[in-house]
């Protein structure tokens, strides 16, 4: 009697494009998306290595804030903290040793990176700065800081209308109110400055943000819009949304005609009516936390978060960390990457280079490179698919042959409901073919590599 031949089957992956779905069962997620990725580009519809990240020079290393402004006589300097505390102004970020130096201020030791608006004082150019333990001074780029004792301690500001609006320290169910084109006058009266108060459900006061004509402010567990428009006796208060968890004001950011957040119930898009949360299916996993900053450039929202990473260990996870991953996300087509293996504390944009700096725990900054490494050492970058029975769910299956494009060296997992298989391939941008004999009832396959400019393509499973 002639045995029936089992019929060679096909599953070809021929786009990455799908992203990540780190929250649904597997066995409904489908082979397209992602259990897990990072460190890959997959915009192309293949895997090409992420950014690096490289060291860029500064002449006051272990740099916590820093803040650009074009003076009266036309030159951009730098507000810079240093990882002593110390404010420093810096005359210039080019990058190297010879076009970077720092100059003499007044000393002046911080508390914390400061609130930062830049703007006239007088008709000077000039940053408005504020601890909560220093309170509001302003720097005119050169070596003069004057305080405005009037103020408040602000912890976050943001002008509108001719006023100077921000959360205090120590007040923070009050939102204060500069005297209207003065923003160095603090005297609380009807026809100068002032403060409105909120008693309500939604808690403190935590960012303010000028947007689409309207003023938001931004708290612990919702957000309000305030009109001002003249008169203070004029102003209306309108509360818009309410927060299950907490809102994450370091995350906060105006990504060109809306907002993006960060809470502890996920990502929010906020158009100033209405939020709505991003589908966390359509986004890498990552942990909402307190400690998470974000910034917004070129049309991309950066967040700089804690991933729930899993049994490896990537880049900075050897050693302490607050923050182990990037989330970059294009707000206009909705794709993301993950950049895993790097602690950010703070973004900040430096004209001079037309680039984003990322601020660390010590050392010098770094900016995006291309060799996909943080600091010259390689960072891993990962693919995972969920698992799947591909298509046959009711029988076991054997897989026979793996085969994909690639002109780097991978590492290709294979992994079954039985038995979890490895192999290093090197195929120099030619087809790679893995013959397998690999028993089960679904599988998942993974695919890694440490190069600096990985590509892999179209992967095929052939199974029986």
């Amino acid at each position: 009697m002639k045995l029936k031949r089992k019929t060679k089957r096909r599953l070809s992956l021929m786009s990455f494009i799908g992203g990540a779905d780190p929250v649904s069962d597997d066995l409904v997620t489908g082979e397209a998306k992602a259990k897990r990725v990072y460190n890959f580009e997959t915009a192309s519809g293949a895997l090409v290595k992420a950014k690096g990240f490289g060291e860029y020079y500064t002449c006051a290393p272990g740099l916590t804030f820093v803040a650009p402004l074009t003076r009266d006589d036309g030159k951009t300097v730098y507000a810079g903290r240093r990882s002593d505390g110390y404010f420093v102004g810096i005359s210039s970020m080019d990058g190297t040793a010879e076009g970077s130096e720092t100059f003499e201020t007044e000393s002046l030791l911080l508390d914390a990176d400061p609130a930062v608006f830049s703007g006239e004082i007088n008709g000077t150019p000039s940053l408005l700065m504020s601890t909560p333990a220093l309170g509001l001074f302003s720097w005119d780029g050169y070596s003069h800081i004057d305080f405005i004792t009037s103020a408040p301690h602000v912890t976050s500001m943001a002008m509108h209308n001719e006023r100077l609006f921000a959360c205090v320290a120590g007040e923070e169910n009050s939102l204060w109110y500069s005297d209207d084109l003065d923003p160095t006058n603090w005297r609380v009266s009807l026809d100068e400055a002032g403060f409105i108060r909120f008693d309500d459900e939604r808690g403190a006061l935590k960012k303010v943000v000028s947007f689409g004509g309207y003023l938001y402010v931004f708290r612990e567990r919702g957000i309000t819009r305030v009109t001002a428009y003249g008169d203070q006796t004029e102003f209306a208060v309108t509360h818009l949304f309410t927060a299950g968890g907490r809102i994450f004001d370091e995350t906060v950011a105006v990504c060109g005609n809306e907002i993006i957040f960060l809470s502890s119930d996920g990502l929010f898009v906020f158009d100033g009516a209405q939020a709505r949360r991003i589908s966390p299916k359509t986004l890498p996993y990552f942990e909402a936390t307190g400690r998470s900053r974000a910034f917004f450039r070129d049309g991309k929202y950066y967040l700089a978060c804690r991933t729930s990473k899993g049994d490896e260990t990537i880049g900075c996870e050897s050693g302490d960390y607050v923050n182990d991953a990037i989330l970059e996300y294009d707000v206009y087509d909705g794709k993301s990457v993950l950049y895993r293996g790097i602690d950010v504390r703070g973004f900040y944009y430096l004209p001079q280079i037309d680039k984003i700096l990322f601020t660390r725990a010590a050392g010098q900054p770094l900016i995006f490179t291309d060799d996909g490494a943080l600091l010259r050492e390689p960072l891993e970058a990962k693919w995972k698919m969920p698992f799947s029975h591909l298509g046959l769910p009711h029988r076991p299956k054997t897989l026979d042959e793996i085969t994909f494009f690639a002109d780097c060296k991978v590492i290709l997992g294979i992994e079954s409901n039985r038995e979890k298989v490895s192999y290093e391939i090197l195929p120099r941008g030619r087809l790679a073919r893995v013959k397998l004999r690999l028993v089960g009832d679904v599988f998942s396959i993974e695919l890694s590599t440490t190069d600096p400019s990985g590509r892999i393509a179209a992967p095929t499973i052939v199974y029986t």
